[in-house]
């Protein structure tokens, strides 16, 4: 097998030498701190001869063979020099060696070489690590790159439309420090089949999940990601037990997308979620969350509260215990594999600059990754590295905007402000292309900025993997997301402070989700736009919408008017006429159409309560048309129960709306397909324990009877969630569940209850000495 020998440093090269060659020896071996000894890395010293071997391990990336020779020729000189003369050399090396070099080498180390089999060249090195599994399981990240693997990961994760390609793979796997963190993720994966990692931004939450997907991709498992359409991903869960499965959810409730856009609903779909991948085999979730946000959804989420999400802490993983020694590895990482200049990266060993960062209060992964990258460090900004190094360290929350105001032209800061604006997970070429060039009209046209050629894709090449990373979707479009989470939090408050910003983004807007996202008249964590300055952005408002992208689909004309509601309803209140319009032609627009049920249920609780009879008019003269606007895109139950509400708010009869032959098909068809949905997961019906316990004592027939039974109960149970007990009669109720099916599954899951997924792959690597400042200090030893 072929391993990716370069995701190993310098220093974890040496241990992997030292462990191989104890096994070819079969001796023990001593190694050492770097530039002692004459060079040493690693010797074997019997009692006759001080250094009877001699072993040097060199691990280089992106090097010719003639930067190892003249290294060799070094090394000569060393052994010459050192006493007593050593009676055999070793060398193992990361390069790929011809025999022509190997000789050599051979003949460059006499007589310290006595046999070309003591070079050890790349193939040798990699043909030792692939006998000896213990060691392949030591030296994880070689693993987890090996041929097979990634081969495996790429393919399993290809169709997620994800991230996971082959060079960025390499580059997190190169920078990943294995810590106590990862082995409680997976003990607390293999016990629950779900893990909430949790933790404060820029910890590493997304990191681990990263390698825990990697790990189980490259054991067969297929990748799924979610966003906020749990559903899709119910629908793509497999019920076949030998299919392998992970789901990943990164910043699930919020944080990294624009917000779960039915709250109310969607906590109830992702409960029921985890219930199906706990009732499932060879099935797992991985969920990343901010500590906040998880805490506000504990505090505030109905279904979240009487789960009590809150206390079930097992499947919370927080990460804020790293050791000194695993933060004294994160940077030694970064400084190794960054390809930093010299002059750079020696400010970090002056003055032991690396144990004061370590120690610093405000020492965390991503603010590492900031400061190791050299590009970053601005010298007309910063007297000196150290100062760049402790100023952002002293003041985190600024490292994104010095790079923001300092390094970055007009048009780079137009585009990264063009992604942000959507507040979407990602974002597409296509539509982002469309935004930045309405964008960049506007300053020309506004703000007198000189057009430049190609502007669009000079950018775009400019700020990718700075701020913005490219994902390729499987129909071979790019798509488009913030670097990380920190990004979108910078960008939020320094517009909060910056109100010419702000109006240049809501003057050049394209698509209306550009104003939904991050600005809010009331929200805290948005960017909020005050009374006096909508009065006087109403106008402009009015122009940007008969200009919106797709501004003719009934989702968007429903956003449009849900922004009338929400920013302008002062102003709509002495003047209805526009927002009259878009309501007239989202009932025309109803054919074949989609909206968000909920949205449009608060849409017409509003337009009662705020709005003019002729307004309200146009609501009653349609009522029809509305309802099975609702009916056909209701999530839950729980837009269904809305229906008798809204219905009393105007005085109009359900009963007689549930009658319309029209109505009455489309209600009947939708409480079917979402009961359905729920008797997917039957542990909502009854426990598996339950149906294993009546099919042991009964036998099948009883067994069917009994499930029939709790079925229908907990249908009449859900009926009543609709709201629609009252009108029991109108409907047909002769649904066709097979519940042999479900005994089968379940008695086939009673029958395999354990995973395929194991944890052998995990070790320690951390080596033997329990003194951690002394293990820091041979770590950065130059």
């Amino acid at each position: 097998m072929q391993y990716n020998l370069e995701v190993l440093n310098d220093k974890e090269f040496e241990l992997l030498s030292k462990d191989l060659l104890e096994k070819v020896l079969q001796t023990s071996l001593q190694n050492f701190k770097s530039g002692k000894d004459g060079g040493i890395d690693v010797r074997y010293s019997s009692n006759s001869c001080f250094n009877e071997i001699v072993i040097q391990a060199k691990a280089y990336t992106k090097s010719a063979y003639s930067d190892l020779k003249r290294v060799m020729r070094k090394e000569k000189e060393n052994m010459d020099s050192l006493s007593p003369s050593p009676n055999r050399y070793i060398l193992t090396t990361t390069f790929s060696l011809s025999p022509k070099q190997i000789d050599e080498i051979v003949s460059m180390m006499n007589p310290y070489i006595v046999s070309p089999q003591d070079v050890y060249g790349r193939e040798r090195i990699e043909s030792l690590i692939s006998n000896e599994h213990e060691i392949e399981k030591k030296y994880y990240k070689l693993w987890l790159t090996s041929t097979n693997v990634l081969e495996t990961i790429l393919h399993n994760g290809q169709r997620a439309q994800s991230e996971f390609y082959e060079s960025l793979i390499l580059k997190k796997a190169s920078l990943y420090v294995p810590t106590k963190n990862l082995h409680d993720a997976i003990d607390k994966l293999n016990e629950n089949k779900f893990i909430i990692i949790s933790g404060e931004p820029g910890v590493g939450k997304t990191t681990i999940a990263y390698i825990l997907i990697c790990d189980l991709l490259g054991k067969g498992y297929q990748l799924i990601n979610i966003d906020d359409k749990i559903s899709d991903a119910l629908n793509l869960l497999s019920s076949n037990h030998d299919t392998k499965q992970v789901f990943f959810f990164d910043d699930f409730l919020g944080a990294n997308i624009n917000e779960i856009l039915n709250p109310k609903n969607t906590e109830n779909k992702i409960l029921n979620f985890i219930r199906h991948i706990e009732s499932s085999k060879n099935k797992f979730l991985i969920l990343t969350s901010r500590t906040t946000i998880l805490n506000q959804a504990n505090d505030n989420y109905e279904h979240f509260a009487r789960e009590k999400f809150d206390k079930r802490s097992k499947y919370e993983l927080k990460l804020n215990h790293y050791t000194k020694l695993d933060k004294a590895k994160i940077i030694y990482n970064h400084l190794y594999f960054n390809n930093i200049p010299e002059d750079f990266k020696n400010n970090f060993f002056i003055n032991k600059n690396y144990l004061k960062i370590i120690e610093h209060k405000n020492y965390f992964p991503r603010l590492i990754e900031f400061i190791t990258n050299h590009n970053n460090f601005d010298i007309e900004y910063y007297n000196t590295v150290d100062e760049f190094i402790f100023k952002n360290l002293d003041n985190p929350s600024e490292i994104w905007k010095m790079a923001f105001e300092r390094q970055l032209e007009d048009e780079d800061r137009f585009l990264l402000l063009s992604i942000f604006s959507f507040a979407q997970k990602s974002i597409s070429h296509s539509r982002l292309e469309k935004a930045f060039i309405n964008r960049y009209n506007y300053e020309i046209k506004q703000n007198n900025i000189t057009k430049k050629v190609n502007a669009f894709n000079r950018s775009l090449k400019k700020i990718l993997d700075s701020f913005i990373i490219s994902i390729k979707t499987a129909d071979g479009e790019n798509e488009y997301q913030l670097l990380n989470p920190s990004i979108a939090d910078f960008l939020i408050n320094y517009l909060k402070d910056n109100n010419d910003e702000r109006n240049r983004i809501l003057n050049s807007i394209l698509y209306i989700e550009q104003l939904t996202g991050y600005f809010d008249p009331l929200s805290k964590n948005k960017i909020n736009l005050k009374n006096t300055f909508l009065e006087s952005y109403y106008s402009t408002f009015l122009k940007l919408v008969n200009k919106l992208e797709n501004r003719h689909h009934s989702f968007v004309i429903l956003d449009i008017l849900c922004c009338f509601d929400k920013f302008f309803r002062i102003n709509l209140i002495k003047d209805s006429r526009p927002f009259d319009v878009y309501l007239q032609s989202l009932v025309e627009s109803v054919p074949n159409s989609y909206v968000m049920s909920s949205k449009l249920i608060t849409l017409i609780e509003n337009i009662y309560k705020s709005y003019s009879k002729k307004t309200r008019d146009i609501v009653t003269l349609n009522w029809s048309t509305l309802m099975s606007l609702i009916i056909k895109n209701a999530y839950d139950s729980n837009d269904l129960a809305e229906l008798a509400n809204l219905h009393s708010l105007y005085s109009i009869n359900l009963a007689e709306i549930i009658e319309n032959e029209n109505i009455n098909p489309l209600l009947q068809n939708k409480i079917s397909k979402l009961f359905e949905e729920y008797a997917r997961d039957f542990q909502y019906i009854a426990s598996d324990d339950d149906i294993i316990e009546t099919y042991s004592n009964t036998g099948i027939d009883n067994t069917l009877t009994f499930l029939d039974e709790k079925l229908w109960d907990s249908y009449s149970v859900f009926f009543l969630d609709c709201g629609l007990s009252d009108y029991y009669d109108s409907f047909n109720h002769d649904y066709d569940i097979d519940t042999a099916h479900v005994l089968s599954e379940v008695i086939q899951h009673y029958e395999h209850n354990e995973d395929d997924y194991n944890i052998d792959a995990f070790i320690d690597q951390s080596p033997s000495i329990s003194d951690e400042y002394k293990m820091i200090e041979e770590l950065f030893e130059r």
